[in-house]
């Protein structure tokens, strides 16, 4: 057998794994927030009102666009539409059980379920998916690239991330698909075989309409199929695919804004716009060294800081650089990940307000990790699982508490977290789905998040209990389905 490539038990194990990651996100409800907010009230609109337009939907949001007497979401439309399909067949079931769909108790149900389905199980995809790339672009055996999996799936800001409908998984979801869409496999496996350059286009476009930002796989990905088949067909039929949901873009800001070219954030409200450094899109400045170091190792919102196993891919990518086979998709997805590091540094509002890591890094997070299990197959190992296992606690315990964690504290970890923590308190985000976004009593924000193990009776830090005895289980099934961790 090929390297890279497991057997049939061991790709029923990845599997299962990516299954065990999904039921572990659903574990949690996080309550609500603007951003993952708006993007459904988009999708009620469509689906229950036939309308762009938010203006029934949007008390439970502050990022809204105003245009013309009317309110719009600000967001990338992408994450709405995915969502208004799955939302259709609910509001059309739940019609047919003679419930109401627009009633709180069932608005609260319905969001939670598009989370799950949505991030949790974007997440879950593009953990399998990095798992397949290891094998496939990087030759790792199927205990690496379990571990590729968990690695990302649990020890990342993909964790507390795939509990709340952000669109940045999505958009990582969408982009390295792409990727993994136009690069074939050791000795030729997978990868762009005939017809797959316009569906991988598709992809790359599609990462476009969930995060504008996203826009960085499609050339990405094209320089890559060029690499690989430099045929001119190839690059249209991309081309092509990718075209598609940039005109569906382009068709909703002329709907919404007048022009195909304006997006809802030059609408959006004052108090995220710094004119004084804004030069591009209304939003972004020229990066600087200050806010790169913040993103990267500062105490109140640093990568890797935060979740220091993302160090292991940068360690991972030294490594490769010894293998010339792989160079062309080390040199994209560290165009990729270099992309979203300096946006994220050129943002005046770079720690993304209330959420969990420096977000707008999300999307380059599965590419930084990809190569991160090299590290456990040397020496180093044993700083390796150190890391891993301070970066689990600290996910782990950011998505118990909060991943809404609030701006204003010095240190994610140390002024929030760890202390709200050990004095026994979680599922402490208060921000309501419904009908308005803050809680209009005590008894209101103490409901407004909890995770399954309190629906059980559990109090605290116990409370997460179950899901270390559900990882617990699949942990060790998993390994003996694999029979070749180190």
């Amino acid at each position: 057998m090929n390297p890279g490539q497991p057997t049939p038990r061991q790709r029923r194990a990845l599997l299962g794994l990516a299954l065990l990651l999904f039921l572990s996100y659903g574990y949690f409800f996080q309550g609500g927030g603007w951003n993952q907010a708006v993007r459904l009230d988009l999708t009620w609109a469509m689906v229950e009102q036939g309308s762009l337009t938010i203006d029934s939907y949007a008390a439970n949001t502050g990022d809204v666009a105003s245009f013309q007497d009317h309110l719009y979401s600000t967001k990338a439309p992408g994450v709405s539409f995915l969502a208004v399909p799955f939302y259709a067949a609910l509001w059309f079931l739940q019609g047919l059980l003679g419930l109401d769909p627009g009633s709180s108790g069932l608005r609260i149900l319905n969001a939670q379920l598009l989370t799950w389905l949505l991030s949790g199980g974007g997440t879950a995809l593009l953990a399998w998916l990095l798992g397949r790339m290891a094998g496939r672009w990087l030759g790792a055996p199927a205990w690496a690239q379990a571990l590729t999996m968990a690695l990302y799936g649990l020890c990342t800001m993909a964790f507390p991330f795939a509990t709340v409908l952000f669109g940045h998984q999505l958009a990582a979801v969408a982009g390295v698909g792409a990727l993994y869409m136009v690069w074939p496999g050791r000795g030729g496996e997978g990868g762009a075989g005939r017809g797959h350059p316009f569906w991988a286009g598709l992809l790359a476009g599609g990462a476009f309409l969930m995060e504008y930002p996203a826009v960085v796989f499609a050339p990405a990905a094209l320089g890559l199929l060029l690499h690989r088949q430099r045929s001119l067909s190839a690059a249209l039929r991309f081309c092509l695919g990718a075209l598609l949901p940039v005109l569906l873009a382009m068709a909703y800001h002329q709907l919404c804004f007048g022009s195909p070219f304006t997006t809802g954030y030059k609408y959006h409200a004052d108090m995220f716009r710094h004119p004084e450094e804004e030069v591009l899109f209304d939003l972004f400045a020229i990066p600087s060294l200050e806010r790169l170091a913040a993103v990267t190792v500062g105490a109140k919102r640093g990568l890797f800081a935060l979740y220091p196993a993302c160090a292991l891919g940068l360690g991972g990518a030294i490594l490769l650089l010894r293998r010339p086979q792989v160079r062309p998709v080390l040199l994209a997805c560290s165009g990729v990940v270099a992309w979203f590091f300096l946006l994220n540094a050129a943002y005046p509002v770079w720690d993304g307000g209330y959420c969990s890591g420096p977000r707008y890094l999300l999307p380059a997070v599965p590419l930084l990790m990809l190569p991160a299990w090299l590290l456990f197959a040397t020496r180093l190992r044993a700083l390796a699982w150190a890391l891993a296992a301070v970066s689990l606690f600290c996910a782990t315990a950011i998505t118990l508490v909060n991943p809404m964690g609030p701006f204003q504290v010095d240190s994610l970890l140390g002024d929030y977290i760890l202390p709200a923590l050990f004095s026994g308190q979680v599922s402490a985000n208060f921000f309501c789905w419904w009908p308005a976004w803050m809680p209009a009593d005590a008894n209101q924000a103490a409901n407004a998040s909890l995770n399954l193990g309190e629906l059980l009776g559990l109090d605290g830090p116990m409370s997460i209990l179950p899901l270390l005895g559900l990882g617990g289980l699949g942990g060790v099934m998993l390994t003996r389905a694999l029979k070749e961790v180190p």
